[in-house]
């Protein structure tokens, strides 16, 4: 398995074998979690491991949501599941005002979702059903916003009006605002300029600073600008979420030596990271099966691939990991 290249992924594919190819695939997503630790949905677990901070929370919620709240006036509500009906959704981050029946609900987003309001909607009403109302008989209020930290243009609608569709007799559209049903806010790193988010007091603003670096080098650059920015008590958890961001780039072993030398302001240790950083971070998961290069060349090859999708997620495969085996987006065999 360790040898398994693009050429064994199209072979696979064109065997049609939908079995063989669930089994050699759980086979090397287990052998490279082991040998690279390998860690799924990483932008996800980034940020809910500082989101988790009270101050991070605190400065995401009062910049995002237009709140003047303190850290302890801001709980995690524990809930991932939600919604009572047939069609349950999984929320990322979902945050309670305490002693208010107001929650902030965070989705973070690499690529766009046109159906984003409506999830949204989704999401909303999901957390009413379940915390329900309050002493006064008043339902939940519950705030979204999107976390976007991929450098593509955001493109989808931020509230359910500009979706929607229009009367014909001159009655104007309702106005959107944040309190309406389906609407959230958008937090798009696009907005940021580098210098913005280095220099930010925040540790997401200084994991988004690191996802605007294009090649191996810059990344390493960027991650010892931002160990010179923290505090020390803050250094174990940036520690973690180099961690996961190398994780599968880099051996675990690598990835410590780098974390080390990030400590101790850089050294030798760098110079040992940095040429296999630099080839993996343009390399590697590039030239990797899982990328999907050449996806939807042939009908009736991504036919077979939405198959073995549909065989993968029956088989209850995360998601991401059937994302990156097959190369498709989720809305294609979902």
């Amino acid at each position: 398995m360790k040898g398994f290249t693009n050429k064994n992924y199209e072979q696979l594919i064109e065997s049609n074998n939908g079995r063989k190819f669930i089994k050699i695939s759980k086979e090397w997503l287990a052998e490279e979690k082991k040998n690279r630790s390998i860690i799924d949905q990483k932008n996800d677990k980034i940020y809910k491991t500082l989101l988790s901070l009270p101050k991070e929370r605190r400065i995401y919620i009062n910049r995002v949501y237009h709140r003047n709240l303190k850290e302890d006036e801001i709980e995690i509500y524990d809930i991932e599941i939600i919604g009572k009906r047939a069609n349950l959704l999984r929320a990322d981050m979902v945050f309670k005002e305490k002693g208010k029946n107001v929650f902030y609900h965070i989705e973070q987003q690499t690529k766009n979702d046109k159906k984003m309001p409506v999830r949204m909607a989704g999401y909303q009403v999901g957390i009413m059903e379940i915390v329900g109302r309050n002493e006064e008989g008043k339902e939940a209020l519950v705030l979204s916003s999107v976390l976007h930290t991929s450098e593509d243009n955001w493109t989808a609608a931020t509230s359910i009006a500009e979706i929607q569709e229009d009367v014909d007799n001159g009655i104007p559209k309702i106005k959107g605002n944040m309190k309406t049903i389906g609407n959230y806010e958008l937090n798009d790193i696009k907005d940021y300029s580098k210098e913005e988010l280095l220099e930010s007091e925040s540790l997401v603003d200084k994991a988004m600073y690191l996802e605007k670096m294009k090649t191996g080098e810059e990344f390493i650059e960027g991650a010892k600008e931002v160990y010179k920015k923290i505090e020390e008590e803050e250094k174990e958890y940036m520690d973690k979420i180099i961690r996961i961001a190398l994780s599968g780039i880099l051996d675990v072993e690598e990835i410590e030596t780098f974390i080390k030398e990030l400590n101790v302001g850089g050294g030798k240790g760098m110079l040992a990271v940095k040429e296999v950083l630099e080839k993996d971070l343009k390399n590697r998961m590039a030239a990797s099966f899982v990328n999907g290069e050449k996806r939807g060349e042939k009908r009736g090859e991504k036919r077979g691939k939405i198959q073995d999708a549909k065989n993968m997620l029956q088989e209850n495969i995360d998601i991401d990991v059937i994302e990156r085996v097959t190369g498709l987006k989720r809305e294609e065999f979902i």
